[in-house]
């Protein structure tokens, strides 16, 4: 297998979280609300709002996962273990 994979660095298991940032939590709190408006927005019927709104969770995380460089951090390290 490459050397990008889990399963042989992790022997197939999700290792343990560690801390959490303050940009976690505030992440964390983003992604919460954005979720509430999603479903009020969904219970009066507002289904493209609510579309539009939940895209929003997808341009949180992608965000979060450029700003943090969490995939490449990951791949450094299973690479070199």
């Amino acid at each position: 297998m490459p050397c990008n994979s889990p399963r042989n660095t992790f022997d197939g298991t999700v290792p343990a979280a560690g801390e959490l940032t303050d940009y976690d939590k505030e992440t964390l709190k983003e992604f919460a609300d954005v979720k509430a408006e999603v479903e009020k927005l969904l219970d009066v019927f507002k289904f493209r709002d609510a579309q539009k709104e939940a895209m929003n969770l997808a341009r949180i995380g992608n965000k979060y996962l450029a700003d943090t460089e969490t995939l490449e951090t990951c791949q450094k390290q299973i690479c070199h273990v």
